[in-house]
């Protein structure tokens, strides 16, 4: 079961000349832990269950340094005093998105320096980041070797949306890939004035650690809707790659309101019927913020204004759903990368109703969230509003130069 967690550094340890991992019976509380590795080297991840964590301390004694830490939280973590003075506190908050099971992008540097080596575990949308620095020169004795250049970049490609599209979806399948670090939360950097004003260094920060062989992806789907979003990329990086995921406009608005409507619910307030607020008076209500966002035509005209059509991949969102590995294959073709997320990176789960991920150390699907059964829509209703979207989308159709199922 630890394999299912750290993913290749399990593969990676007889490399570093670590022992394999012993079984571990600590009785402790269920919390994430660290180990403090004898060597200087510091190995986090999370655990369901601490009973499944180990440790390796091929120095632990003669430096004098083996107690657990108990993380107090996600973001805020203690270290580990000592009587060597070898090892100095951090109280840091750890920045999200900072690496991923499985993926060399979870080896961060607390400094550009690299003065410190941690291994970042992510599971279950779980983070957990750096706990301590060490202050010796020797830091990273084992592991120089495969931290070395690492560093966060700036992003080589971006899923620009559209939002209830399937974004995070393709986010999550594109990270099966080792050659891709992928932001995991949305950043918002491009369509938000009080981000965009905190710099360039900001947004980087943002991004996850990365090798140098890995291309850094994130994905904020509010960008595809942003008057000012294609401009502000384009002028930091005319050659971005942006990754465009759509399905059926209609149903993209309904599932729309379905999450704005459990969200509403969730916090006790009150929600209008879908047909109240995407209609008025007989016609299609084009106030409603929804209605805009399922309009691909009007936002991609923006977008090739600045970026011409190769720049672009558009992603088919219902094939995504019934067959991920052809259209991975295709992102992965654009994005100039190898081969690799196939038939096998995925399975399909029968209770849940969607294929769901697999790599070589766990399977996952995405939340619950994911997903959620539409509130029934009269047939009147959704009549009025594809009659609404067929010309938008016959136009979007011819500059994209693809046609979709939903026609």
């Amino acid at each position: 079961m630890l394999c299912l967690t750290l993913g290749l550094l399990c593969m990676a340890l007889p490399v570093l000349g670590f022992p394999a991992p012993p079984a571990s019976n600590f009785a402790k509380e269920d919390v994430k832990e660290s180990w403090i590795l004898g060597n200087g080297s510091l190995v986090s991840w999370i655990s369901k269950d601490p009973g499944e964590s180990a440790a390796w301390s091929e120095r632990r004694q003669e430096m004098g340094i083996g107690e657990w830490i108990a993380l107090k939280g996600i973001d805020t973590v203690e270290h580990l005093e000592n009587s060597d003075g070898l090892w100095e506190e951090n109280k840091i908050n750890i920045p999200k998105g900072s690496g991923s099971t499985g993926k060399m992008t979870n080896w961060a540097s607390l400094q550009p320096e690299g003065d410190i080596t941690s291994v970042q575990g992510r599971e279950d949308g779980m983070e957990l980041g750096t706990v301590t620095r060490k202050t010796v020169e020797d830091a990273a004795m084992g592991l120089e070797p495969r931290t070395e250049g690492l560093r966060r970049n700036l992003p080589a490609a971006i899923i620009i949306g559209v939002r209830k599209g399937g974004t995070r979806a393709l986010l999550e399948m594109l990270n099966l890939h080792p050659g891709v670090a992928v932001a995991d939360n949305e950043v918002h950097f491009f369509d938000d004035d009080h981000n965009f004003a905190r710099g360039l260094n900001w947004y980087r920060e943002q991004m996850p650690m990365s090798h140098p062989k890995q291309i850094t992806v994130e994905k904020t789907p509010a960008y595809f809707t942003s008057s000012i979003a294609p401009e502000r990329i384009y002028r930091m990086d005319p050659g971005m790659r942006l990754l465009l995921i759509v399905r059926d406009p209609t149903e993209r608005l309904i599932s729309d309101y379905t999450q704005v409507f459990h969200n509403r619910v969730a916090q006790g307030k009150a929600t209008a019927p879908f047909e109240d607020v995407a209609i008025r008076e007989s016609r299609v209500n084009l106030e409603y913020r929804a209605v805009h966002r399922s309009l691909y035509d009007e936002h991609l005209k923006r977008w090739l204004t600045f970026f011409p059509r190769s720049h672009l991949h558009v992603v088919d969102g219902e094939q995504l759903v019934h067959n991920p590995p052809a259209e991975v294959a295709a992102a992965e073709q654009f994005l100039g990368l190898p081969s690799h997320v196939g038939p096998d990176s995925f399975y399909f789960n029968t209770s849940r109703g969607f294929f769901c991920l697999r790599n070589t150390t766990h399977e996952r699907c995405l939340s619950e969230s994911k997903g959620r059964p539409h509130p029934p829509v009269r047939w009147d209703v959704l009549q009025l509003l594809r009659d609404f979207f067929r010309e938008h989308n016959h136009r979007f159709f011819r500059m994209v130069g693809q046609t979709f199922d939903w026609a």
